[in-house]
């Protein structure tokens, strides 16, 4: 079953190096944390470059929510958590 989105939106940028939130598939919740530097990349793409890394994730969640989803798909899962990092931009 595919991953759908928290509709709560919540997330937590306590780490510095990343932000994590949470997907679900059925009644599993699938924690996911994507890199500071993967937010700055998807950012310099748009020319968004400097900009705060909470204000990236609330502008890119939608794109980062479909790489953990086909990370998911394809295996990537541990049981813990999919990290979506810059390589997979």
């Amino acid at each position: 079953m595919p991953l759908i989105s928290d509709l709560s939106g919540w997330y937590s940028d306590i780490d510095p190096g990343e932000i994590a939130f949470r997907m679900f598939d059925s009644d599993k919740t699938v924690n996911i944390k994507v890199s500071t530097l993967a937010l700055e990349d998807l950012g310099a793409q748009d020319g968004r470059q400097g900009e705060e890394r909470t204000s990236l994730f609330v502008a890119y969640r939608e794109q980062v929510e479909a790489i953990a989803r086909d990370k998911y798909q394809a295996g990537a899962w541990d049981g813990k958590a999919i990290l979506v990092n810059n390589s997979d931009i």
